[in-house]
């Protein structure tokens, strides 16, 4: 069982679902600090950033609000007539409420399915244990064999941990040809 955990991107590049793709279950990570000026309420798109306006202050990704998200999703698509239809069709995503992660996981959902992705999504649970702690306790609970890690994991994971739980690492590593934004690639 491969397992993948990552942030609650907003309109992440294609390397986040061919990511997703390699594992058997992707955990969306929405219990940890939001960061102001990441992707989790943004992407960049030839140069151009395209964002959703939050409220303001430091709480968790899973407790962050959109503050108006039909009108910021309609103002990005007046910005992106190229990609007005798919736009359109995703905008169902935004009806069910305003909360970040749970905008955003729809968002990687209906993308998911476009892309004809079968992998399981899932979400975090609140925890007391951090860092590279709190990944091998999501592996756990996935009964993960495997963790896919992105490419800078290499620099901040404490191997030995997973090697004591029987968990092992891979690193993916995007193509140069799929480092595109998803609106290009869908």
């Amino acid at each position: 069982m491969i397992v993948a955990i990552h942030q609650t991107n907003f309109m992440p590049w294609l390397p986040f679902f061919k990511k997703m793709e390699q594992a058997d279950a992707f955990v969306f990570l929405r219990h940890c600090q939001w960061s102001k000026g990441g992707y989790q309420n943004r992407f960049d798109m030839n140069g151009n950033w395209y964002t959703m306006s939050v409220q303001q202050g430091l709480e968790d990704i899973a407790d962050k609000m959109y503050l108006d998200p039909m009108a910021d999703w309609d103002r990005i698509v007046s910005r992106l007539p190229e990609h007005k239809g798919t736009l359109l069709t995703l905008r169902s995503a935004l009806h069910h409420d305003k909360r970040l992660c749970g905008v955003n996981f729809r968002l990687a959902l209906q993308i998911r399915n476009m892309l004809g992705i079968r992998t399981v999504l899932a979400a975090d649970r609140p925890t007391e244990a951090t860092g590279t702690k709190r990944l091998v306790n999501i592996c756990k609970e996935a009964k993960a064999t495997t963790y896919l890690s992105g490419p800078s994991g290499r620099n901040y994971l404490d191997l030995e941990l997973f090697d004591r739980a029987g968990i092992g690492v891979e690193f993916f590593e995007a193509d140069e040809a799929d480092k595109v934004p998803i609106l290009e690639a869908i």
